[in-house]
């Protein structure tokens, strides 16, 4: 029975999830479901692992009452919101977006209790860990050399996102996948182990998104200065050659990329709001909406859901959107309350890192970090969110 449920969650968890999110992103981008509606297959899919994951957490009886603290944490802020909003469908959305974060964190639990109680191996945890990177590099990959698929952006002018939905959650999980497999190649430092990272680093560059370039110029960087001397110079001298051969095209290209940056710089406040992308505009309108009178105080510390956020509770026509900040997500739906654990989780893992040494894994996981406080796309999206338990469990156990 162990071994069966065992083998359910490594076979769910990393090797259909990228499936099911191609899937996902085929019936969203075809305009069969609409983009951050209910009921996609991922979502249901991943509401199945929930399920599977807490039944592999329930062996442990400590995380099995720190997830169910959590759980009725989350239920009841989305209850009490449901009182005011009145709208089924932003209660079934408060449940879908308040599982996202409980997800993450039973991916964590379950593969600690798997490994503790040695159903798994730290090193088969691994394994998986980087064959999941490399399926997902390659269901991008596939369709970009079969010329089919979508862009990154509307416009279609720079990027490429192939099947997948959400060109940004696409970014950064294969952004921080190739700094992973980089830091094991450093280790390892085998032919397979560079292969894997150079497809993974390649996948990341034609997401084209600010945070997939920063990834791939950092791990590019990181993985010449990995290899031997004469090796290094080999790849930057093939790595000109193709330049040249491309230089027209790839003129063009960043001629257009440069344009839509000048275009953004031109029209941004000031150049912090040009770097987060005007989510610091987005942030200062929520704040002038943001309603702390009477009863509402209490949103300050424990938020007022996921559907009303900074909106006006007594609103029954609300319409639902994220601030693209899981800083400021959080604190609009979980209130005080809520940062203060997800603090208290950065400061203790990366104490674990730096006690351990572990200083390359600890950059990756500050970079993660970074991008879900001012950026989002991490606590609230499942498919980038999950490198967030996996880096921590490798901090921890690796």
């Amino acid at each position: 029975m162990k071994t069966l449920l065992t083998n359910t969650v490594v076979v769910s968890l990393f090797y259909l999830t990228a499936f099911v999110d191609v899937f996902s992103g085929v019936l969203i981008l075809g305009g069969i479901l609409p983009e951050g509606g209910a009921g996609s297959p991922s979502q249901l899919f991943r509401f199945f692992l929930l399920f599977l994951l807490f039944r592999v957490a329930m062996l442990s009886r400590r995380f099995f009452y720190n997830l169910s603290f959590f759980i009725i944490y989350i239920l009841s802020v989305e209850l009490i919101s449901f009182l005011f909003h009145q709208s089924a469908y932003g209660l079934i959305i408060g449940l879908i977006y308040g599982g996202k974060i409980i997800y993450l964190l039973l991916v964590y639990y379950a593969l600690k209790v798997l490994v503790y109680n040695q159903y798994l191996t730290t090193s088969r945890v691994k394994k998986h860990i980087k064959r999941y990177i490399l399926l997902t590099s390659l269901l991008l990959l596939l369709p970009f050399f079969l010329n089919i698929g979508n862009s990154t952006y509307l416009e279609g002018t720079f990027g490429f996102k192939g099947f997948f939905s959400s060109g940004n959650g696409l970014g950064v999980f294969l952004g921080v996948s190739s700094l992973l497999l980089i830091y094991h190649f450093k280790i390892h430092k085998s032919y397979y182990s560079f292969l894997r990272s150079i497809i993974t680093l390649f996948a990341t560059l034609i997401v084209g998104s600010k945070t997939a370039l920063f990834f791939f110029v950092t791990g590019i960087s990181t993985l010449l200065f990995s290899i031997k001397r004469y090796l290094s110079i080999l790849f930057m001298v093939m790595g000109g050659l193709v330049l040249i051969y491309y230089l027209p095209s790839l003129i063009n290209t960043f001629g257009v990329v440069f344009d839509v940056i000048v275009f953004r710089f031109n029209n941004a406040d000031n150049f912090f709001s040009f770097i987060m992308s005007n989510r610091d505009v987005y942030f200062l309108d929520a704040i002038e909406n943001y309603r702390i009178d009477g009863f509402l105080f209490f949103r300050i510390f424990f938020g007022f859901g996921v559907y009303t956020s900074f909106r006006d509770p007594s609103n029954h026509y609300l319409s639902f959107d994220t601030l693209e900040s899981d800083f400021a997500d959080l604190f609009f739906m979980y209130g005080l309350f809520s940062l203060l654990i997800y603090f208290s989780i950065i400061l203790y893992f990366g104490f674990i890192g730096l006690r351990k040494r572990k200083y390359f894994l600890s950059i990756i996981f500050i970079f993660l970090i970074f991008h879900s406080l001012f950026a989002g796309h991490v606590i609230l999206n499942s498919m980038s969110g999950v490198m967030l338990p996996l880096i921590a469990f490798l901090m921890k156990e690796d």
